[in-house]
């Protein structure tokens, strides 16, 4: 599952994904068009509905905090 967000000229990635060990990956991206600045965040989880529940917290930060859902 992947989610974009888009605030002015922010962008956030957020996607919730499966690896190799079948460990829950929450990865989290976010950045500027032309600019140097960024940062990834990977949290690994080995229960989905923590998981879930984690990647239902930060969506909802995000939205709270000015972010529009692409």
């Amino acid at each position: 599952m992947r989610h974009e967000f888009a605030r002015g000229h922010r962008r956030y990635l957020l996607s919730l994904d499966v690896d190799l060990f079948n460990a829950i990956v929450i990865n989290r991206h976010w950045y500027g068009p032309g600019s140097r600045r960024h940062w990834r965040l990977q949290e690994l989880f080995g229960c989905d509905a923590q998981a879930r529940a984690r990647f239902e917290a930060i969506t909802q930060y995000l939205l709270k905090a000015g972010y529009q859902r692409m």
